[in-house]
């Protein structure tokens, strides 16, 4: 069997394919862009929240966010990783999981804004099993609320995307 160890370590350590990927994640994302205006306009309307649309969107553009951060991360922590990833050819698990919060506190970025945390909080949740299943992963997740949108989110992903390098 080959050892893809090399290029495995390679791909990690490489911010680009991080970024890559990310820019790929917000190609599919952009498709349900449009379907964000129409959620409003039923919801303003009275139709109800009919968000299985804009639950994928966040999904998506939380994947990106993820995946654009940990390329700051890999930047960050180059070093430091290489070595440990000769020694053991696995994603670190400082890039490992799909806490948003977290992961923008490990690329430096504390200073957050209330609404900030609250949109990472979503996308996370979005990300982690809203967009995904019909139910959360834990039954404590029963009282997080991640299908709460604001009319605020597309710009506050937009900005969010831009800081770190994506859109």
């Amino acid at each position: 069997m080959k050892d893809h160890t090399g290029t495995f370590v390679k791909q990690v350590l490489d911010p680009g394919t991080w970024e890559t990927k990310a820019r790929h994640l917000l190609a599919a994302a952009a498709l349900f862009e449009s379907k964000i205006d129409e959620f409003w306009s039923d919801v303003r309307a009275g139709e109800g929240w009919k968000d299985e649309f804009v639950a994928v969107f966040f999904m998506l553009s939380a994947f990106a966010l993820e995946n654009l951060v940990k390329a700051r991360i890999v930047r960050i922590n180059r070093d430091t990783m290489e070595k440990d990833l000769r020694s053991e050819p696995s994603l670190p698990g400082v890039l490992n999981g799909h806490d948003l919060y977290k992961l923008f506190c490990l690329a430096g970025r504390t200073a957050l804004a209330d609404e900030e945390k609250s949109l990472l909080e979503r996308l996370s949740n979005s990300a982690v099993w809203y967009a995904r299943y019909p139910s959360p992963v834990r039954a404590s997740g029963l009282g997080q609320k991640p299908h709460w949108y604001s009319s605020n989110d597309l710009p506050d992903i937009e900005r969010l995307l831009r800081e770190f390098g994506g859109g």
